[in-house]
C-alpha cells in the first residue's frame, strides 16, 4: 500500500526531445507520452540547448544529425555547463560511423540508439535512468 502511494506521489519525469525531423519528433514524443513522461520538444540543436537551460529536463533524447549544431556539439554545450552537466543524454541516429560513435560518447552522451527505435527498446533504455 505504501509503495503504491509513493508511485502516485512521484513526479513524472520530464524529457526533452530534440529532433529536426517533425515526423520523427512526433513519433518519439508519442511513444514517450504513452510511457507516462512529460515531453518538451525542440526542432533544432540550438533550440534544444536553449530549452534544456530553461526547462531543466530530467533526460534528453536528441538526434545526431541536425542543421545548425548537431547532436555532438549540443551534447558538448550541455555537458559544459554546471546546471545541465548531470542530465543524461541519449543520442539517436539512423546511421553512425564508429568514429562518430566514439565522438558522441566522448562528448558525454550516455547512450546512442539506432533508429528506428522500438517501443520496447526505448522503454528498456529509459528504465536505466529512473
Amino acid at each position: 500500500m505504501a509503495q503504491a502511494l509513493l508511485r502516485l506521489l512521484r513526479m513524472r519525469q520530464k524529457i526533452l526531445v530534440i529532433e529536426d525531423n517533425e515526423d520523427c519528433r512526433n513519433i518519439l514524443a508519442l511513444q514517450l507520452r504513452t510511457l507516462g513522461y512529460d515531453i518538451i520538444e525542440a526542432e533544432s540543436g540550438n533550440r534544444g540547448v536553449e530549452k534544456a537551460f530553461s526547462e531543466m529536463p530530467d533526460l534528453i533524447i536528441m538526434d545526431l544529425k541536425m542543421a545548425g549544431i548537431d547532436g555532438i556539439e549540443a551534447t558538448r554545450r550541455l555537458k559544459g555547463r554546471a546546471s545541465t552537466r548531470d542530465i543524461p543524454i541519449i543520442v539517436s541516429t539512423a546511421w553512425i560511423a564508429a568514429s562518430s560513435m566514439k565522438e558522441v560518447l566522448a562528448a558525454g552522451a550516455a547512450v546512442v540508439l539506432t533508429k528506428p527505435i522500438t517501443h520496447d527498446h526505448l522503454k528498456e533504455v529509459l528504465q536505466r535512468f529512473q
